[in-house]
């Protein structure tokens, strides 16, 4: 069978402003980044182990930041996603 995006569930999602990369959260204190194609989604990064669960997720309208809101915190965590694609890039990992 599939296994489960978030074990006990995704309780946050966002799409970039292409609708090409998908993020997800979860009770399981993961943001898991995924690519969208024509079959579904495929997994590209896990960020594990944060320090609550993920209650909200929102890109910036131009898709290079990702808003991460967790569960008991007044303000969200700003992660710059092009950068990171960036970095990994120069690793040989891009997405």
């Amino acid at each position: 069978g599939r296994a489960e995006a978030h074990p006990g569930g995704a309780s946050a999602g966002a799409f970039d402003r292409t609708r090409a990369l998908l993020a997800t959260g979860g009770r399981d204190r993961a943001v898991k980044l995924w690519a969208v194609t024509a079959d579904g989604a495929e997994p590209l990064l896990t960020v594990a182990h944060l320090p609550a669960a993920v209650q909200e997720l929102h890109f910036d309208p131009k898709g290079d930041r990702l808003l991460v809101l967790l569960a008991h915190e007044h303000a969200a965590r700003v992660w710059d996603v092009a950068a990171l694609r960036a970095e990994l890039k120069a690793l040989n990992l891009d997405w």
